[in-house]
């Protein structure tokens, strides 16, 4: 027995990213590229909840104290979800390229 996870829209995916990624604050979600995130994971909450993590998780590492609203985490994010996975159509598939770029990083790790 399986149970699959439905997508969120828009709204509440940016909601979810900002709840992780921004301490709840939508004021401060870079909009325009979390919404090119969400989209590119298919608006799968559990693939946006690995990928907020480590936003927020690499802003928290940052010097800049506005990290999380910086476009460049989150264009990094995107660019790195696209190395994984040329297009992603299968529903699970946002998890697994979500899951593939956070293995990516670890094994970069010194």
């Amino acid at each position: 027995m399986s149970y699959g996870l439905s997508p969120l829209s828009e709204a509440s995916s940016l909601r979810l990213l900002a709840a992780l990624c921004c301490a709840g604050k939508e004021e401060d979600l870079p909009t325009e590229d979390a919404k090119r995130v969400a989209k590119r994971l298919g608006y799968h909450p559990m693939a946006m909840k690995i990928v907020a993590l480590d936003i927020a998780r690499r802003c928290s590492e940052s010097d800049d104290d506005d990290a999380s609203s910086s476009s460049n985490v989150w264009r990094t994010a995107l660019r790195e979800l696209e190395a994984c996975v040329e297009d992603i159509q299968d529903e699970n598939a946002s998890v697994f390229a979500s899951v593939d770029s956070s293995v990516q990083r670890f094994r970069d790790i010194p």
